[in-house]
């Protein structure tokens, strides 16, 4: 049995014979525990499905507008940013923006709402 991991904060995925397997049951995991390499999964937070929507209607409704207005936007209606950002200490879409650590993800965050509306 040949086992490919695959790993992604926070938690480990792993190919176990062809199959998908839940992280408790990992084979990888397993070994990674018993070597105190891997601690408990930690739960991921997640940003609620109507404050993406409504990013992604903001997105889909103003098409040609740059990354930095959008963020305007996205702060003017009072979408927030991820839960993550919050955590880095990122309240606003403006001052994600501005600061370089999080411009790219801004653009990249923008740009797969662009793909998703237009398919």
């Amino acid at each position: 049995m040949s086992a490919i991991g695959i790993f992604r904060k926070p938690s480990v995925i792993c190919l176990t014979a062809g199959r998908r397997c839940s992280g408790a049951d990992c084979v990888l995991v397993l070994y990674l525990r018993e070597r105190g390499l891997a601690g408990e999964p930690r739960p991921v937070l997640m940003e609620s499905g109507e404050d993406i929507a409504e990013r992604r209607a903001v997105v889909k409704s103003n098409p040609r507008l740059s990354a930095k207005e959008l963020c305007e936007i996205f702060d003017h209606r009072q979408i927030p940013v991820p839960k993550r950002w919050k955590d880095a200490g990122i309240e606003w879409w403006s001052k994600a923006y501005h600061q370089s650590r999080f411009r790219g993800r801004v653009h990249d965050l923008i740009s797969k709402d662009r793909t998703r509306v237009n398919k």
